[in-house]
């Protein structure tokens, strides 16, 4: 039964991906607890997940019974791991069936609980203080609380899913107990965006338990992507900067300073100041999200007080976001349109990502992968250039940038795919 679960979701995640141009699926936990009676939860492997389940508490007597684990008998917690990490650009589906037990909804809690690392992030269950449905972002509070009166509210057996955006926090929330129409719930987790979420918890206490027939988690892109500046500097040593095409988009030109040109797979502004352009293949619009990433060798004059960056512009031709390092700065920051961030980070060896979204204005800063600094500066900015630029004895050294515009994935889609999810679950179980 575990290989029938397994290609089911399998072909199910394959069928999402073709169906949507750009769009990756990629199961990263499944669980159907169909093994024998009295298997171990701790120790056994999931149908898929990185290693074996980890019973932390109470793991006398947590095995598995007609294809459920049920955690009644006192407090247990149980930890699985993803073979992924959420990351930027990308939505978490995490789906589960749970039965009827006595006790859910007890004063107590019972629930399942995402993870990033060792800290918990987003809870599904009963909190222990609501004793119906409810949606938790740990340690911050409750975001949804089924009403009691809703029928269902209190229906331990039921079918739930929950989609998560790691860069925006955004959420949809359904569960829909046996017999009762969906409860459901939407909206973005405040400070709750940059999660990345790579384990489960099943956990209960205080006289709360949760019986747990099966759970399937995938990380997808949450985006479709169309590049619109990429070059990597693999030119011939020699090849003049201003006047060269770029990878992709409209080439490069260069409007003051000396010649600049490409050697051994990179260019470099030292020797005076230089001001040199790239433009895109096209201009951010309503509904996109700009990815701009560039990666820098070290030089002994980056970071000198003067200035060297990386800055971009508008189709008015005004300068909106400058990264690297800023003047009077020596460490990696961000300036303009109300920017003022300085990091505590003077590496030079490194790969800055900026993401920002034309609807809302919100941004992202990533150094190596690490998010900097986050928050909200105007929206609607109509990017489409940049300009490498140096002064006062600063200097940088360039060895890639790349530009792409991504439009988030149609929340139609999304639901559809959890649906497949779901049905793929309820077929599983009937075959029993």
């Amino acid at each position: 039964m575990k290989t029938t679960i397994s290609r089911t979701l399998f072909a199910l995640a394959f069928l999402t991906c073709a169906c949507h141009f750009g769009v990756a699926a990629g199961q990263v936990f499944v669980d159907d607890f169909d093994d024998a009676n009295g298997t171990l939860l701790n120790g056994k492997a999931p149908d898929m997940g990185s290693g074996n389940w980890n019973v932390t508490v109470g793991s006398g007597g947590l095995d598995v019974q007609n294809g459920a684990l049920d955690t009644t008998g006192g407090a247990r917690q149980a930890f699985g791991t993803f073979t992924d990490s959420l990351s930027p650009g990308e939505t978490l589906h995490f789906s589960f069936e749970n039965e009827t037990v006595g006790n859910f909804f007890s004063g107590g809690y019972a629930n399942l609980a995402l993870f990033e690392g060792n800290t918990e992030r987003i809870a599904v269950g009963d909190s222990g203080s609501t004793n119906t449905w409810s949606l938790e972002h740990a340690g911050v509070g409750l975001v949804y609380t089924a009403p009691a009166a809703a029928p269902g509210s209190q229906t331990p057996k039921a079918n739930g899913s929950l989609t998560y955006d790691y860069n925006t926090g955004e959420y949809n929330f359904s569960v829909t107990p046996d017999g009762a129409a969906a409860l459901s719930d939407s909206g973005t987790i405040a400070g709750g965006d940059g999660y990345g979420i790579n384990r489960i918890r099943i956990a209960n206490n205080n006289g709360g338990d949760v019986s747990v027939a099966g759970m399937s988690a995938s990380i997808r892109s949450s985006l479709t992507s169309n590049t619109v500046f990429a070059d990597d500097f693999s030119d011939a040593n020699g090849t003049q900067i201003g006047g060269k095409a770029s990878d992709v988009g409209r080439g490069w030109t260069q409007t003051s300073g000396g010649g600049v040109s490409v050697q051994d797979g990179a260019i470099n502004t030292s020797g005076g100041a230089r001001v040199i352009w790239g433009e895109f293949s096209d201009t951010l619009s309503l509904n996109e999200r700009l990815y701009f990433d560039f990666s820098t060798e070290s030089l002994g004059n980056f970071f000198s007080g003067g200035y060297a960056g990386v800055s971009l512009y508008d189709d008015e031709g005004v300068e909106r976001i400058f990264i690297g390092d800023t003047s009077g700065g020596t460490t990696w920051g961000l300036a303009q349109s109300g920017l003022n961030f300085l990091s505590d980070i003077d590496v030079g060896d490194a790969t800055a990502e900026l993401i920002y979204d034309f609807n809302t204005g919100d941004y992202s800063f990533l150094l190596d992968g690490e998010m900097l600094d986050s928050g909200t500066i105007t929206a609607g900015l109509e990017l489409d250039s940049f300009r490498v630029a140096n002064n006062n004895g600063g200097d940088i050294k360039l060895t890639e940038i790349n530009a792409r515009f991504k439009v988030p994935e149609p929340t139609t889609f999304a639901l559809a795919a959890l649906g497949l999810l779901g049905v793929a679950f309820g077929m599983i179980r009937r075959k029993k």
